[in-house]
C-alpha cells in the first residue's frame, strides 16, 4: 500500500478542522485523502460474515494451467501512445501492472488461472467500489423475490416517507428508476478532490441520510439516464427499510451464507452512530468470493438447485438497451463500437446491428477487423464472434466479468486501473479459452 500524501496547505486545513469538527467532511477528506482500496481501514465497518459451509471451485491441475505460461500481445493499454508492436508478456505480468491485487479465471466451475500481486493472497480483502452497486442490485432482487419490496414500480417514499418533506418530486421516484440510474436527482458523480462536492459529502460525510434529504431534482424521474452513486445509495436504504435489517445482515443471510463464501466481508458505514451502509461503493471482499457472484449470475440466479434471485431479475440485469448506454440494474452490458467513415465511434447492442452497419458503410467483408471490444474498419478479418457478455465494474478496474457463451467468470481486483481490462478479458476468451459445448 502506498501512503497517502498531503500538501502543506492540506496539513494546515487538517489541523484547523480537527480542532473544530473531527467528524466533518473536510476533516475526513483531508485526513483520509483520495479514495483507495484500503479505505475499510478508516471508515467504520459492518461485517458480512463468511458462510458456515464454504463452497469451493474445482481447481485445474497445475500442469494443465496453460494460462500460467501463455505469452500474448500486451497492447491493452488505456493510453494508445504506449502501443509497442513488440510488447509481449504473460497474463500474470500484464495483470501485475495494476499494482497490488488479484485475478481469478473460472471456466466450467474450474479455476484455470489464479494469481496475486503486491502482498495479496486468496484471503486478502479490498474495497471493490462500484462493484458494490451490482451487489446492491442483487440484494434488491432478493428483497423483491421475498416480497419485502412489493414491486420495482413502488415509489421510494413507500419505504422512506420522510423524503416527501424534502421534495414532493420524490413521490415519482421509483425503485426501478434507482436500478436503472434514471432518478433525475441533482447529484454530480465527481471524483475530484473538492471536499464540498456532492460525491465527497456522500463518501466522507458522517450522515448519509442528511445528504439524501438535501437532494433536489434536475429532471423528472425516468426521463434521462445519468450514472449516479446516489441512486444506489438510496436503493440500499430502501432495502434496509423494507426488510427491517441492516444491509450487512441481509447480505450475509441471503448471499454470503447460501453461496458458501469463504471469507468475511464488510461494508463501510457513514459513521458509528448513524450506521448507514455505503452500498454504492463501500463493500470490501476478496476475489474468490466475488467469483461466486459471477457463477450465480452465470446460472441465472440459481445456486446448486436453489433459486437465490429470480431468473427474470438476472435477465433484466443483462438486457441490452442503448437508452441506458448498456447499463441495466447496475450491471454493464458489453457494447460494440465500430468506427464510421468520419472516424467517430458508434455503439450497438448486438453483432447483427454491427454487421448491418458495416453493410451500410460499404466495408467489404475482407476489410472488417474484429477487435475484442467490437468491430472497426480495418485490414483483416477474423471469422469468430463473442456473444454478449456483461460485467460489474469498480472505480480502479475492479471487475466481475461474465461470458455465458464460454461458461466463464473472471474477477480482477487491484489498486489502480492500468488497462482496458474488458478488452483483455474478451481477447483471452476469444483466442485462448476453449468453446463450451
Amino acid at each position: 500500500m502506498t501512503m497517502k500524501k498531503t500538501t502543506t496547505v492540506s496539513l494546515i486545513l487538517l489541523v484547523c478542522t480537527a480542532f473544530f469538527c473531527p467528524s466533518c467532511v473536510l476533516y475526513r477528506a483531508v485526513a483520509y485523502g483520495s479514495e483507495d482500496i484500503y479505505d475499510y481501514r478508516v471508515f467504520p465497518q459492518d461485517t458480512i460474515r463468511r458462510s458456515g459451509t464454504p463452497w469451493h471451485f474445482a481447481e485445474q491441475a497445475p500442469g494443465d494451467r496453460l494460462l500460467d505460461t501463455l505469452v500474448w500481445d500486451a497492447n491493452i493499454y488505456v493510453d494508445s501512445s504506449l502501443y509497442d508492436p513488440e510488447r509481449r508478456m504473460t497474463l500474470g505480468e500484464l495483470m501485475a501492472g495494476g499494482g497490488p491485487g488479484s485475478i481469478i479465471v473460472v471456466q466450467n466451475d474450474t479455476i484455470k488461472f489464479e494469481q496475486y500481486y503486491g502482498g495479496f493472497d486468496r484471503s486478502t480483502v479490498s474495497n471493490i467500489f462500484s462493484v458494490s452497486k451490482s451487489l446492491t442490485s442483487l440484494l434488491c432482487g432478493v428483497a423483491v423475490r421475498e416480497g419485502y419490496i412489493r414491486s420495482t414500480d413502488d415509489p421510494v417514499t413507500d419505504y422512506i416517507p420522510e423524503l416527501l418533506k424534502s421534495d414532493t418530486m420524490f413521490r415519482h421516484l421509483t425503485v426501478e428508476h434507482l436500478l436503472q440510474s434514471r432518478s433525475g436527482l441533482k447529484f454530480n458523480e465527481n471524483y475530484s478532490i473538492n471536499p464540498f462536492s456532492g460525491m465527497a459529502r456522500l463518501y466522507y460525510g458522517p450522515d448519509a441520510m442528511a445528504v439524501v434529504r438535501r437532494l433536489k431534482f434536475r429532471k423528472k424521474p425516468g426521463e434521462v439516464h445519468y450514472y449516479s452513486s446516489m441512486d444506489s445509495q438510496i436503493l440500499g436504504m430502501v432495502i434496509e427499510r423494507a426488510t427491517g435489517r441492516s444491509y450487512a445482515e441481509y447480505m450475509q443471510e441471503k448471499i454470503w451464507e447460501p453461496l458458501g463464501m469463504e471469507y468475511d466481508a464488510s461494508v463501510s458505514l457513514d459513521d458509528s452512530r448513524h450506521r448507514v451502509a455505503k452500498c454504492y461503493g463501500g463493500i470490501t471482499t476478496c476475489a474468490i468470493d466475488l467469483a461466486k457472484i459471477g457463477r450465480l449470475y452465470l446460472n441465472r440466479g440459481n445456486w446448486n438447485g436453489r433459486q437465490i434471485v429470480d431468473t427474470a431479475w438476472v435477465e433484466k440485469s443483462i438486457c441490452r438497451d442503448n437508452i441506458n448506454y448498456f447499463y441495466a440494474y447496475c450491471w454493464y452490458n458489453a457494447s460494440h463500437p465500430i468506427v464510421n467513415a468520419e472516424g467517430t465511434s458508434e455503439f450497438f447492442g448486438d453483432w447483427h446491428q454491427v454487421a448491418e452497419r458495416f453493410d451500410e458503410l460499404g466495408v467489404p467483408k475482407d476489410g472488417r477487423m474484429f477487435y475484442t471490444v467490437g468491430w472497426r474498419k480495418g485490414d483483416n478479418a477474423i471469422g469468430r464472434e463473442l456473444g454478449p457478455g456483461y460485467n460489474a465494474e469498480g472505480l480502479y478496474g475492479q471487475y466481475i466479468y461474465i461470458l455465458p457463451q464460454k461458461n466463464l467468470v473472471i474477477v480482477r481486483l487491484g489498486e489502480r486501473k492500468q488497462y482496458e481490462y474488458v478488452s483483455c478479458f474478451d481477447k483471452l476468451a476469444l483466442e485462448y479459452l476453449p468453446e463450451v459445448f
